[in-house]
């Protein structure tokens, strides 16, 4: 109140100057402009300019606030659909968790282009069409979903691969784990993830080389390595035609040579040539440098021709490995195919008491069955099939024949 009593006083004021100063002299000014000619008074002219100024100020002004209004309305209008395209994500996610693959697919799909992170939406919708069997339509969703990320290829490569393994497409998936392999010849995950699929594909050449490669790689654990390099060389060895030579065995890099696995591997493929003789030597001399659970299995299903005397050589190995289930259970089929039935039964019985397995129940069982122990026989057989998670319904009173 006292402000706008101030104002007016100070108008007044204002006012009584000019007011004086132009009943005093006016004064005068001509504006001329090609052949036109404006004149007035001096006082008129600065009250028009002033007018003029004023009015330019308040029109710019409007137009400022209008503007601001217009990008409020956007952003208001852009937060609005952010929001919505984030929930909408979220019950496309929702949906790819029930397995509702339709609706996940769209629901992603639509909100892609409004959201912050446009990778998760296409990768999801990518999964959603391939388990809709729409396989070139998630192959188009991964590329875009590289599109939208830059650097995202490699991580992208590795969910797709995942993707088309889930679908059946194992071969593409492997296609896939190639041509990432290529790229980014130092992943760790990529080299993996290519080791597993080239396993589960039964290309132990591809993989014997990947493993070559990963052995030069500072990212691979040393132990990571050799045992990637084992499976290839176990793989390679299980698929060669049967052949009772060594020139397989001599094709396995010397530094590998000591591994059970792949020992195991060489034995096997002697005796599917017919040389178990030698699939038996060669395990013998392992065993006797070193002693592994994995050799001792293999060694107990060889008859060989002289069963006997393996078993006898078999025996010397309970001096120092007195507890040792594995080699119980070798040396009672060593015994059966030498057809000495008290210790068969005996070394059978002596692996169930340290570790009972179902192999170990199966053999004990065959044996009881054969010397007239059928109550001991139907035990042993129960207890193998639940060693071996195989759960059986009870039998009702017609089934046992009451």
């Amino acid at each position: 109140m006292k402000r706008a009593a101030l104002y007016l006083v100070l108008a007044l004021i204002v006012g009584g100057v000019v007011a004086t100063l132009v009943s005093r002299d006016p004064g005068y000014v001509l504006v001329a402009y090609d052949g036109l000619s404006l004149e007035t008074s001096l006082w008129f002219a600065l009250i028009a300019v002033a007018t003029a100024y004023g009015i330019v100020r308040t029109v710019l002004a409007l137009l400022k606030r209008a503007s601001r209004t217009r990008a409020a309305m956007r952003l208001a209008r852009e937060t609005r659909r952010v929001r919505e395209a984030r929930e909408q994500t979220v019950r496309g996610l929702l949906a790819l968790v029930e397995r509702d693959w339709a609706a996940a697919k769209n629901a992603l799909l639509g909100a892609a282009p409004h959201v912050e992170l446009p990778l998760v939406n296409y990768l999801g919708s990518a999964r959603a069409a391939a388990s809709l069997g729409e396989h070139d339509a998630s192959e188009s969703l991964v590329r875009r979903a590289i599109d939208s990320t830059p650097g995202s290829a490699v991580g992208a490569g590795l969910i797709a691969a995942t993707i088309e393994q889930g679908a059946g497409r194992s071969a593409h998936a492997l296609e896939r784990l190639k041509a990432l392999h290529e790229e980014a010849p130092r992943s760790v995950e990529v080299a993996r993830r290519l080791a597993a699929a080239l396993r589960e594909a039964g290309d132990w050449t591809a993989l014997a080389t990947l493993a070559d490669e990963v052995a030069r790689q500072k990212g691979f654990a040393e132990n990571e390595a050799r045992q990637m390099q084992i499976d290839a060389w176990v793989g390679r060895l299980s698929s060669e035609v049967a052949d009772a030579t060594n020139a397989a065995w001599e094709s396995v890099p010397k530094a590998l040579r000591d591994a059970p696995e792949l020992i195991a591997a060489n034995a096997r493929r002697l005796v599917r040539a017919g040389a178990n003789d030698a699939a038996a030597d060669v395990l013998e001399r392992a065993l006797d440098k070193t002693w592994s659970a994995t050799l001792v299995e293999p060694y107990g299903r060889i008859a060989g021709t002289e069963p006997e005397a393996r078993l006898a050589r078999a025996e010397r190995w309970l001096a120092p490995h007195p507890d040792d289930p594995a080699l119980f259970l070798a040396l009672g089929r060593l015994a059966s195919y030498a057809k000495v039935w008290p210790k068969a039964r005996s070394y059978f019985e002596s692996a169930l008491r340290n570790a009972p397995t179902a192999a170990g129940c199966a053999e004990l069982a065959r044996l009881c069955a054969a010397q007239g122990d059928s109550a001991r026989a139907v035990a042993l057989q129960a207890q193998a099939l639940a060693l071996a998670g195989v759960e059986l319904p009870p039998l009702d009173a017609a089934q046992r024949g009451a």
